[in-house]
């Protein structure tokens, strides 16, 4: 493993922003009231295990999981230019580091800057064989995404950098790592080619506030989700996007979601994921305020979380054409409506099979918790922090499994990241 020592961070690229929001549930939907009251006992916080690397500082900042939950792509990006370490589960259930992915000596870009904050988010595709990891460009305007491949004969290897711009929010990977698409005002969306060429297949923008604040894809990348968490001025939405059979991808066709009880300023479409058939989605709602000090490592605007929607979308059988409709919308418990969230680091995830979800928050000695359910249905349990964790921030970072039944809990502070498993009771296993 690569253990050369590095440089630190400067200071001066470490800053701190504030927000502030005042925000109300609401537990009913204008279509239906999501019922929370059968909860489950608290999974025992024992029963986790712990993954600790071999060196770093920001451990656990971000997270992905594979959908057999036996890889795990975690990142640490405060520690000189950043790192993301891929542990593996073996048969017997101990956990292991692997390797270190690093960006390297030679990404260096017009200003003569040097790569950092690499780690700052990952996503590692279902099958485990394709990374992105996101990165700064130096003090410029610029961020960018590297690509990691592995194969069986050469491992890890890099296959590509893009530069994109600082207004970075979120990227996803399809199933089998060949489309990605990266957020942005300016949404692209690649593909892979059989030697390993990354070719930029669409750019997709709308002149609405907070486009691509956040983006999903469907497990065969034809469906795309995109977040547009609105503003000051603007209520938020999210569209659906289908690739079209020649390939094109055309916004002019999307399908637009937005809330049964939309707002000003309401942040929906600030998260975004997709289950793995592209049918079932679920969308975050937050706010901006004004500003509250919390030192972070990238500064930018802060949100809270106020709500989680529900929505069936897909298409028409025959018409060929998008739709969606609000199953419900879920009441979150008081203590994750009120946690501060980031543009870049959201802890929210949703299992591929569309049974679970995961809300992590960034309070000290504060479970997360594990919903799992279908359609207008479901029920609550408690993730609570290991004994070793209760004096940072606990669910800083979360990933699912595609079953649910395999969690990546990461913890503030760069401490570890827990891994708990045997997650949901076969009593309330959702259907496909």
């Amino acid at each position: 493993m690569n253990t050369e020592k590095r440089k630190d961070v400067p200071p001066a690229t470490r800053r701190s922003r504030k927000s502030r929001l005042k925000m109300s549930l609401l537990a009913m939907s204008a279509l239906f009231i999501l019922t929370t009251g059968t909860v489950h006992a608290a999974i025992d916080p024992a029963t986790a295990q712990k993954l600790v690397p071999e060196r770093g500082s920001g451990f656990g900042y971000s997270v992905s999981l594979s959908a057999d939950g036996r890889t795990a792509l975690i990142g640490d990006p405060m520690i000189a230019q950043g790192v993301a370490y891929i542990f593996t589960r073996a048969d017997d259930g101990a956990w292991s580091q692997e390797v270190e992915l690093t960006p390297s000596e030679n990404d260096k870009w017009a200003s003569g800057e040097i790569t950092w904050a690499f780690g700052e988010t990952v996503s590692l595709s279902a099958d485990a064989n394709t990374a992105l990891i996101h990165g700064l460009a130096g003090r410029s305007a610029s961020s960018e995404v590297h690509v990691f491949h592995r194969t069986a004969t050469e491992g890890w290897k890099k296959e590509a950098v893009w530069e994109v711009s600082r207004s970075l929010k979120s990227f996803s990977l399809s199933a089998d790592g060949k489309t990605a698409i990266i957020g942005g005002r300016n949404t692209f969306i690649y593909t892979r080619t059989a030697d390993g060429k990354w070719n930029r297949e669409a750019e997709l923008t709308k002149d609405v506030a907070e486009f691509g604040a956040s983006v999903a894809l469907s497990a065969d990348g034809q469906t795309a989700l995109i977040g547009a968490a609105g503003g000051k001025l603007e209520a938020g939405r999210a569209y659906l996007v289908t690739r079209s059979a020649d390939g094109s991808w055309d916004l002019d066709t999307y399908t637009p979601l937005s809330a049964s009880d939309p707002a000003l300023d309401d942040g929906f479409g600030l998260s975004v994921s997709l289950n793995s058939v592209g049918d079932t989605a679920l969308i975050v709602a937050g706010g901006s305020g004004d500003l509250l000090s919390v030192d972070l490592l990238i500064a930018e605007p802060k949100e809270r979380i106020e709500t989680a929607y529900i929505f069936h979308v897909g298409t028409k059988s025959g018409a060929g054409v998008s739709f969606g409709f609000q199953y419900a919308k879920l009441q979150l418990p008081d203590i994750i409506s009120n946690i501060n969230i980031t543009a870049s680091q959201k802890p929210f995830s949703f299992s591929a099979d569309g049974g679970t979800i995961l809300i992590g928050n960034h309070r000290h000695n504060t479970p997360v918790y594990l919903f799992t359910g279908s359609g207008k249905n479901w029920t609550k349990q408690e993730l609570p922090p290991p004994a070793d964790a209760n004096k940072a921030p606990f669910g800083r970072s979360v990933s699912l499994s595609a079953d649910g039944n395999t969690a990546l809990v990461g913890v503030g502070g760069g401490s570890a990241v827990y891994v708990f498993t045997d997650l949901v009771q076969p009593s309330n296993t959702p259907k496909p």
